[in-house]
């Protein structure tokens, strides 16, 4: 497994499409809203789920997308079966999740960020921490 925040996707070499079960989302902050219902995943792969893991979809008793670390500096989306030999690709929740987790990861990242926005606009400043400090606004005329 990777040692940096990452997407795990696993691979396996069974070509088959199975219905192992409903699956059954846990609730969980970045499950909000998902419809997991009608998921094929391929038998046969899967990896460790061990440490500190948060289960996100469980189809019979296995995990099949967990977080792993997820309160450390370098969280892990384990989908823990073969995407490519099922039909998650085809449900809006997968590119949902994925989207939300990359999305928690950036807002956690103290970065430079520019930024094109309207006069008036609401910005939202980044969570402070005790090392952080403001270095300086530059404001531009619009002509």
């Amino acid at each position: 497994m990777p040692q940096k925040p990452a997407v795990v996707f696993l691979i396996s070499h069974e070509q088959t499409f199975t219905l192992l079960g409903n699956a059954a989302p846990t609730t969980h902050r970045l499950n909000i809203d998902l419809n997991w219902s009608g998921l094929l995943t391929a038998p046969g792969v899967s990896a460790l789920a061990t440490g500190d893991i948060e289960p996100l979809l469980f189809q019979q008793d296995k995990r099949i997308i967990f977080l792993r670390n997820p309160r450390s500096a370098t969280p892990q989306l384990v989908f823990n079966f073969d995407v490519r030999y099922s039909n998650a690709d085809c449900l809006p929740a997968t590119a949902l999740l994925v989207q939300r987790f990359a999305s928690e990861l950036r807002t956690n990242i103290r970065n430079v960020e520019c930024l094109n926005t309207v006069h008036g606009q609401s910005l939202r400043p980044p969570p402070r921490s005790k090392s952080s400090r403001t270095v300086g606004v530059d404001q531009f005329e619009g002509g």
